[in-house]
């Protein structure tokens, strides 16, 4: 697989080592405030990842399955996500099995410091260009269905509104990206 760092302009993406749990862990905790300061608490809730045993644990597992990156800008991490082979259990059910030619994108965040510098855009260019290289075509990733702003960003990224879903009383927006035909 690909082992080697991305290098995108001024980011490199590579895979998430241990050592950056920590830091990636407040990239999320410092959206999780910015979400919540403007009423959008459904998306992620309103506790600090860094402070939930059981968010440390599935992160850890994606570093250990190798499935996290992270991105760098200068000997900073400014964002991360993760490409996994199967969706989550939240919205397996949605597949009789899930397709190996796609890769399911989790844990995609970026820096609130550092808005408006396309580090989100940056990151979600490699993940296609990571998923061809892969052998696989598709991206299929989710949010909070009530996030009218991430909807409206993810359609001008290229990915397709699919279904809608429940996960108690929390609805989601279903999207996939075929990649296979738009990277050059």
């Amino acid at each position: 697989m690909i082992d080697q760092p991305i290098n995108h302009g001024d980011i490199y993406i590579l895979r998430a080592t241990k050592d950056e749990l920590l830091p990636i862990l407040k990239l999320f905790d410092e959206a999780v405030v910015w979400l919540n300061q403007r009423g959008m608490e459904k998306q992620w809730g309103n506790k600090p990842f860094s402070a939930s045993p059981q968010i440390r644990e599935r992160f850890k597992g994606w570093i250990n399955q190798k499935t996290l990156f992270a991105a760098h800008l200068g000997d900073r991490i400014v964002g991360s996500l993760a490409l996994n082979p199967d969706a989550p259990a939240y919205i397996a059910n949605r597949w009789e099995s899930f397709p190996p030619s796609a890769f399911y994108l989790e844990a995609f965040v970026t820096s609130r410091a550092l808005a408006g510098q396309n580090i989100g855009r940056t990151l979600l260019q490699w993940a296609e260009q990571y998923t061809l290289k892969s052998g696989r075509t598709t991206i299929w990733l989710d949010c909070w269905s009530e996030n009218a702003s991430l909807i409206r960003y993810y359609q001008q990224m290229g990915f397709v509104p699919r279904d809608e879903f429940m996960v108690n009383e929390w609805r989601g927006q279903l999207f996939e990206k075929q990649v296979a035909s738009s990277i050059i």
